[in-house]
């Protein structure tokens, strides 16, 4: 677990402690954050790298322990433009609950980052959908039993819920699926359920999280969507289909193939997130 941090005040003080040691390694203004997904993390070898710090040095940042996140954040320029990489995230299967896996956010926004680039490895719902494919996420449903605020409306951060349709800015989603079009990618546009893990889905599952309007599926990405908007961040949600979900004839499915296939579509993510960085 991530260490306990007491209300208000005080948090804010520990994202003001974590921002300047942030600061004390790069001294730069970003014009993005990203987050990398499982398999997603080779986008930080494309980037000219100036300072790297572990999440071990960041007061309040939980530790990964999930394969493949290596909870680190990685300060640089992706072709000039000055960047944030979260290598790595923490998930509800961790044992962590949403003011931890949210944290780190209010940190990227305390370091000025406008527009907050979430990724991720799912399973594919719908059966239009190929292994490999790039899906921009549309909006999302939560199925991880737990709220993203506490009784009474208000976040543990002391602001209100967001009151729009979709955390998800559709403007960017246009430009990134108008950038793969250009670049002869395939990319759909769908909805994302969140779901806590870290099991992966049954075939009844499956059929149920389809009938509910979902086109892909995974462990992270809405808690961080949701409190990104609340705090005016610009959303986008880039998902790597990693196995397409079949009810007939159903694969077992391994972390192992998982990251392997998120790996392999990787290049495509990274060239999205390079022209969307570029022109932000």
């Amino acid at each position: 677990m991530a260490e306990d941090l007491p209300f208000h005040d005080t948090v804010a003080h520990v994202v003001a402690v974590a921002r300047a040691v942030i600061k004390r390694h790069w001294d730069t203004a970003p014009r993005a954050a990203v987050i990398l997904g499982s398999g997603l993390t080779s986008l930080v070898n494309d980037m000219v790298r100036e300072a790297v710090i572990p999440f071990s040095e960041l007061r309040g940042f939980p530790r990964p322990t999930a394969p493949g996140h290596r909870g680190r954040i990685v300060c640089g320029r992706l072709h000039g433009v000055p960047l944030l990489a979260l290598d790595g995230r923490c998930h509800w299967y961790e044992g962590y609950t949403v003011g931890d896996i949210t944290f780190p956010i209010h940190v990227l926004h305390a370091c000025g980052a406008p527009l907050l680039i979430l990724s991720n490895a799912s399973g594919g719902l719908n059966p239009a959908y190929a292994t490999g494919d790039l899906v921009g996420i549309t909006d999302h449903l939560t199925l991880a039993g737990r709220g993203l605020v506490p009784a009474g409306g208000e976040s543990a951060w002391g602001r209100p819920p967001h009151r729009e349709p979709s955390p998800y800015d559709p403007q960017l989603l246009q430009h990134a699926w108008e950038v793969a079009r250009r670049l002869g990618l395939v990319m759909h546009r769908g909805v994302y359920v969140g779901v806590p893990g870290p099991n992966y889905e049954t075939r009844a599952e499956y059929r149920m999280l389809r009938q509910l309007g979902g086109d892909v599926v995974g462990m992270s990405t809405v808690p961080e969507a949701v409190v990104g908007r609340q705090l005016g961040m610009r959303i986008l949600g880039l998902s790597v289909v990693t196995n397409v979900a079949s009810t007939q004839h159903p694969a077992r499915v391994t972390a192992a193939a998982v990251l392997d296939a998120a790996a392999h579509a990787a290049p495509l993510v990274r060239r999205i997130v390079a022209e969307i960085v570029t022109c932000a």
